[in-house]
């Protein structure tokens, strides 16, 4: 597997979850932020937030920005699935 142009063993990754929290974060060796961080609790549609630029310099993502509330960095817009419609409504059911 690759990421940012590096073999990740070279790069040195490791994931750190917080089952309570329903948080995955991917780090990078000798950096304290994630580069990557995939949030999965009950209720709540599943996102990426933040992703970081690969310099590290700057995030991707936007987590509810004030031009749409209902945004959530990267997320999964599923319409019906399993009775569910996650895109128009991120909680609840």
């Amino acid at each position: 597997m690759f990421l940012i142009g590096l073999p990740t063993v070279a790069l040195g990754l490791r994931l750190e979850k917080n089952e309570k929290e329903g948080v995955i974060g991917v780090f990078v060796e000798g950096r304290s932020e994630a580069i990557i961080t995939q949030h999965a609790r009950a209720g709540f549609r599943p996102y990426l937030h933040p992703i970081m630029a690969p310099d590290g310099k700057g995030v991707l993502t936007e987590y509810q920005p004030g031009h749409h509330k209902h945004q959530t960095g990267l997320y999964w817009g599923f319409t019906r699935l399993n009775g569910r419609d996650y895109f128009h409504n991120a909680s609840g059911d």
